[in-house]
């Protein structure tokens, strides 16, 4: 068979084998070594693979379909999958040395078959003799219960033709073929019994679990369904709970309604903010019965301060009376009936057993059974509860018994907070049929969401033209409105909204399970959180461990770390979930909040919704943080597409690159930054800046043109950016001129114009004052997503600026662009782009109208691709580069000249002066601004203390020579893997470790006077996870912001061949060595 992995990467896998080998233990570390080897290989062999593939399992099958392995392998590699599984997830389980021996021969064999490189000698002796127990099986469990990978499936027909079952052929968690019967059971009113159902959402690959079948009587591995059988398809998926029962009717589900409510934005209407007020009283009151209604009712307006001033003062105070005289008295009645009771209020669990997750209103407990309370702020029928109200506490029954068992369960209620009977809770009752309804209705929806992220044509074909009566107005306005758009949009833009959708989706299918095809991202995404072990995700710096809680409050966590040398990946602003480490997360209540702070001894955790469930913290424990996602963001840019498709036509032709934006004549002054405040203000519809590193695209024009418009003009200007830092610095900026404005969301630098202090403790009249009479207002792109309809509802928007542009998705900002009539992008599409977990793919077209609009790959910003637009003819007056810079050497700025075509001007005398002479004493590398420390390939993975020790030495040559006298603000170290960030915190003595150490993105907007860029890479794949190219190769924006960092001097560690691999390293290293200065280590460290 042909070799499909390459030499380099054999070699590097085979010594972590003799690693393992040399360590001599076969222990559980030993185990989680042994995954991570495994997963690697197949995430290389599955890169490629066109459908999503979640987790292990499921890329192990696709990749034994598709290559032709040694019979024996593909069912040892299953078994060693299994057993690492076991022993990494499971309590006492007894390891035996040949356990390690048959994982170690089993990696071997497949290292070795793939790649025909032949294990070392020390491995080999190792397995001496060991061939004969290759086959040796891990014992299996009769099953009821079974896990596996769809092969195949079929509909079972009657000899009318008619469906009556559905035929599953899979491969187990052994590796063994099995078969599953599933018999349609027409008894009863429920499509969850209705298995023939499933058979449009199944694709091969799918991972499936089966709950309570019965085996077949003489049929090995056969099994057939029964009255109580559950069936989750992926479910590694987690769906909301909430989500999946808005899909319910009284009569029917329509999981399609999950996709079409993603699709539908409006502005905030009355109901469901009176619904949120509702249920935040609730809470309040529940932690403190003593709160006066007036104050709780202002924390409701505080919470969403721009909703409710959109609403208007009439139905403000209709909402206030409303709530006071019917809901108020209900609530307080209900608060005296939970005395004794241990309250959980808003908790969030998940459940991988049943793919689901939610957030509960009520979790009660009593006697050690658990009782739900869901809160509803209407009324209920005539008779009974509403469909999807049932439906949501059906979901959390699921979810609760799943994380403390069903012997547990107590009973389950719907309290409508307006109705008028004498009772308060309505009992919901909990039977298998209506669970089978539930999953059956969110197994439809993961079908549908897999559809759209690999073909989402015949799904919005079928959307034109549904032939659905929906019985729920809310379903049937919201299909109706879909549908009408989908017929009045053009052939070529209902082609482009496919491949929008197509991305979306994909994109949040591998946020959810994983993708194979980036190494910047790992192989499980959110569902790493109970999948990976804990030992992995610590070597891999996503796991905060061993926390303790030192101290809390209603909105606050405050948690200690015991290693003060601790690398992670995470930093304020990050979104995380809190969680007791001693149990599985699967098994208790998760915190979910945003961290607020972060320093080597002490995280600060805002708890999201705040903190009402604080018993547990009074328990001594330890805790672990890791990082969370948020749905409304993973599904915003679906809302975002279709906003955007609502627009004018004309609106969307321009933003799609099809017709010209408008521009009026200007005249000129000569002054630079002037000049473009001028032609910025002369666009009619858009402007494009490009602003390359250290040209003040932020504190020069930025700045300038905000105070051009507050002080020629009465316009009103909406101000974005990706990131909380730029924000901030926005605002600084503007505050250093006295321009007033408000910024929404949290902040870490400024203290004034936050909105949520400037409304703290007011009146409604006095909040409306303050929100409509400010002109400029400054977010992030997330904050803004949460309000922007109901700002612009109320306020004439007439200018939008997205700073950071180019770090981000075109269809996160589509929607709000097509709502105000001028926009400017700046940024700079040479360096980071935008984040997308999912590979680059390419779009491709055959309508000839998008041929010539610039769409090149799905991770391309609105800002590149409208930045390509701009070049050609008729256009040119629609974009402009900033050209002068103020921060590198001119020798360091030639470094990138080719990035910028040769474009970028030093302006200031700095910029040109040359070094200080040295002594004859001082090492010639100092003599240089510029230099290239050659390294051999590195021993270790991601981190090399060769290297390490290299940057020792040069940092104190620096400090000798009297070149730097403050190494912490003068020097910044970027390293691209995080345990090299580790190993360099662990080695740099104490005169150093204020040094900044960082990866480059999160370097992005910094600047040190000297940059030292070290690269610990041992092969081609390293290459790759350094790398950052633009879509047609020119461009390696990675490098560039790594270079552009510096000011004076920059010094660049690796290994030559290595990176020489690629190609813009390769004309780096030849630049340096003709120009600059080359060195290799041993020059450097004779004595090494």
């Amino acid at each position: 068979m042909p070799d499909v992995i390459d030499k380099i990467s054999a070699e590097a896998q085979y010594r972590k084998l003799e690693s393992i080998i040399e360590r001599g233990n076969s222990d559980k570390i030993a185990f989680v070594e042994l995954r991570q080897i495994l997963e690697s290989i197949y995430k290389s062999l599955a890169e490629s693979a066109t459908v999503n593939l979640s987790g292990l399992f499921a890329r192990m099958q696709y990749v034994h379909s598709r290559i032709l392995l040694p019979s024996r392998l593909p069912a040892l590699a299953n078994r060693l999958r299994a057993k690492c599984n076991q022993i990494i997830h499971e309590a006492d389980v007894k390891i035996y040395t040949d356990d390690l021996k048959i994982g170690i021969f089993t990696l071997t064999g497949l290292i070795s078959a793939l790649s025909q490189v032949e294990p070392p000698p020390g491995i080999s002796a190792y397995l001496v003799g060991y061939e004969r127990k290759e086959n040796t099986a891990f014992p299996k469990a009769g099953k009821l219960d079974l896990l596996g990978i769809v092969q195949e499936w079929s509909l079972v027909k009657n000899a009318e033709n008619s469906p009556t079952g559905l035929d599953i052929s899979l491969t187990d968690e052994s590796g063994d073929t099995c078969t599953v019967h599933l018999l349609n059971d027409m008894r009863h009113n429920t499509v969850g019994r209705i298995w023939t159902t499933l058979h449009k959402s199944l694709w091969q690959y799918a991972t499936i679990r089966f709950i309570n079948l019965a085996p077949i009587a003489d049929q090995d591995n056969s099994y057939k369904s029964t009255p109580d059988t559950y069936v989750i398809l992926e479910p590694d998926f987690l769906v909301d709970a909430s989500a999946i029962a808005e899909c319910f009717s009284n009569e029917s589900s329509h999981p399609e309604i999950f996709v079409i409510s993603k699709m539908c934005r409006e502005p905030s209407s009355a109901k469901p903010l009176a619904g949120s007020a509702v249920n935040t009283i609730l809470d309040e009151l529940i932690l403190d019965p003593t709160q006066e209604y007036n104050d709780l009712f202002r924390k409701c307006l505080a919470a969403s301060p721009i909703s409710m001033v959109a609403l208007g003062i009439e139905a403000a105070t209709a909402m206030h009376k409303q709530i006071k005289d019917i809901h108020l008295p209900r609530i307080n009645k209900y608060c005296r009936e939970l005395e004794g009771s241990e309250i959980m209020l808003e908790p969030s669990f998940i459940s991988p057993t049943y793919g689901l997750q939610g957030r509960l209103d009520i979790l009660a407990k009593k006697q050690g059974k658990y009782s739900i309370v869901e809160l509803k702020s209407g009324t209920p029928p005539a008779r009974d509860v509403w469909k999807q109200h049932h439906m949501q506490v059906i979901a959390y029954n699921l979810i609760i018994k799943s994380c403390f068992g069903k012997e547990q369960m107590d009973f389950s209620s719907i309290f409508y907070s307006a109705s008028s009977a004498d009772h308060l809770l309505h009992h919901v009752v909990n039977i298998c049929s209506l669970e089978q309804d539930l999953l059956m209705c969110r197994n439809r929806i993961v079908g549908i969401l897999h559809q759209l992220s690999e073909n989402p044509a015949p799904f919005f074909q079928w959307l034109k033209c549904p032939n659905i009566q929906y019985k729920n107005p809310f379903h049937e306005t919201k299909s109706r409105e879909i549908t009408h758009l989908l017929n009045n949009i053009d052939d070529h833009e209902f082609e482009w909204m496919l491949s929008q959708v197509r991305y979306i989706a994909n994109e949040v299918w591998c946020a959810k399970i994983g993708s194979t095809g980036n190494p910047n991202h790992g192989i499980y995404g959110f569902s790493s959180l109970w999948k990976e072990a804990a030992e992995v995700k610590t070597t891999d710096y996503e796991l905060l461990t061993d926390l303790t809680i030192s101290s809390f409050n209603q909105n606050t966590i405050f948690l200690t770390q015991s290693q003060t040398d601790l690398v992670s990946n995470f930093r304020v602003g990050d979104v995380v979930v809190l969680y007791r480490k001693d149990i599985p997360v699967t098994k208790q209540e998760m915190i979910r909040g945003v961290i607020r702070g972060l320093d080597e001894r002490q995280i600060e955790l805002c708890v999201r919704g705040g903190l009402k469930n604080n018993r547990k913290f009074r328990e001594p424990a330890q805790w672990s943080i890791e990082h969370d996602i948020l749905e409304a963001s993973l599904y915003s840019p679906l809302s975002s597409l279709f906003i955007f498709l609502q627009a004018s036509r004309e609106k969307r032709s321009m933003f799609m690159g099809i017709s010209k934006p408008l521009m009026t004549e200007v005249c000129l002054t000569q002054d630079y930054i002037q000049d473009l405040v001028l032609k910025i203000d002369a666009a009619q519809d858009y402007f494009i800046v490009q602003g390359p590193p250290g040209t003040g695209k932020t504190s020069g024009l930025l700045t300038s043109y905000i105070r051009h418009q507050y002080e020629n003009s009465a316009k009103n200007i909406l101000i974005l950016s990706f990131t909380n830092r730029a924000v901030d610095e926005i605002c600084l900026n503007l505050q250093r001129i006295e321009i007033p404005f408000i910024r929404t969301g949290a902040s870490q630098t400024i203290t004034d114009n936050i909105l949520s202090e400037m409304i703290a403790g007011k009146r409604f009249a006095e909040i409306d004052q303050v929100v409509r009479s400010n002109r400029i207002w400054i977010a992030t792109l997330q904050s803004c997503n949460a309000w922007y309809l109901d700002l612009l509802g109320m306020i004439d928007m007439h200018e939008l600026i997205i700073d950071e542009a180019s770090q981000i998705i075109e269809a996160g900002v589509l929607g709000i662009i097509s709502k105000i009539p001028k926009v400017v992008l700046i940024g700079d599409q040479n360096q980071l782009p935008p984040i997308v977990i999912q590979a680059p793919r390419a779009m491709e077209f055959t309508h000839p109208d998008l041929h010539n609009s610039q769409y090149s790959f799905f991770n391309q910003s609105l800002l590149e691709r409208l930045y390509k637009c701009s070049q050609s003819p008729g256009r040119e007056d629609t974009f402009f580069m900033l050209y002068k810079h103020y921060r590198m050497h001119q020798q360091i700025s030639d470094l990138i000249l080719p990035f910028y075509n040769g474009q970028l001007q030093a302006v200031t005398d700095r910029q040109q002066q040359p070094l200080k002479s040295i002594t004859s004493t001082q090492h010639e590398l100092l003599s240089h601004r510029i230099a290239w420390i050659n390294t051999p390939p590195s021993a270790s993975y991601h981190y090399d203390l060769r290297q390490a020790d290299v940057i020792i030495h040069l940092l104190r040559m620096l400090v000798d020579a009297g070149v730097v006298t403050d190494p912490a603000t003068e020097i910044g170290i970027i390293a691209p893997f995080r345990a090299m960030i580790h190993a360099l915190i662990k080695r740099l003595p104490s005169e150093f470790q204020d040094i900044s150490i960082d990866t480059v993105e999160r370097y992005q907007g910094s600047e040190r006077s000297i940059m030292i860029l070290c690269l610990p890479l041992q092969g081609k794949n390293d290459v790759r996870a350094i790398e950052s190219l633009s879509s047609d190769g020119t461009v390696d924006r990675k490098l560039n912001v790594a270079v552009s960092r510096a000011k004076e001097r920059i010094y660049i560690i690796g290994n030559e061949n290595i990176c020489s691999l690629s190609p813009h390293y390769h004309n780096l290293i030849d630049k340096i060595k003709a120009q600059y200065f080359y060195i290799t280590d041993r020059n450097l460290l004779p004595d090494y």
